[in-house]
């Protein structure tokens, strides 16, 4: 079974930040490729990304609790 590649970056702010990739990913790619596949997510962590895809997602989840229960 082939493992899937996969990375993301997580955390509130830089400080507090980690950035994750699979033994998929890190099997397939060469040292070159991982490195732009790790500073494209140190990027995400940098341009505080992480925060507002969190945020984006609480909002969402709020106007969704809001519509069921005005429509309901």
């Amino acid at each position: 079974m082939t493992l899937p590649p996969m990375h993301f970056a997580t955390g509130r702010d830089p400080k507090h930040a980690a950035v994750a990739a699979t033994t998929g990913i890190l099997d397939r790619l060469n040292k070159a490729e991982l490195e732009g596949v790790i500073a494209h997510e140190l990027s995400h962590v940098k341009n505080y990304d992480t925060r507002l895809m969190a945020i984006t997602a609480v909002l969402v989840g709020f106007i969704a609790l809001i519509t069921d229960y005005v429509y309901a």
